[in-house]
């Protein structure tokens, strides 16, 4: 599902990838339910569903998904098994703490 709240840059939500930490395996974390991540104007959060190991792959080809899916803003919705994916926009004024804003 698409969002028409605002608009993101491909090459941003990138490098806002990038800034994951993932553990030994590429894989999130046991345990973590749910990682927020921001840099530039891009905020990527995942939202783990107990039913298995989110990759980084799986979670990079879903961000494509996005892009693929939303290819007027980018930003939107997309499910998966292990996972679900959320790219906004980052407003200037949204307090995000440990965030990057370049």
């Amino acid at each position: 599902m698409c969002s028409t709240d605002g608009k993101v840059d491909p090459n941003e939500c990138a490098n806002t990838f990038n800034k994951i930490k993932f553990s030994t395996g590429d894989a999130v974390m046991a345990g973590e339910k749910n990682i927020t991540v921001a840099s530039g104007g891009c905020l990527i959060e995942i939202i783990a569903t107990d039913s298995g190991a989110a990759t980084k792959t799986d979670i990079g080809l879903a961000m494509w998904d996005v892009f693929a899916m939303c290819p007027n803003r980018f930003t939107g919705i997309v499910p998966k098994p292990a996972f679900t994916i959320y790219i906004n926009e980052t407003k200037p004024d949204t307090p995000i703490f440990g965030s990057e804003k370049t």
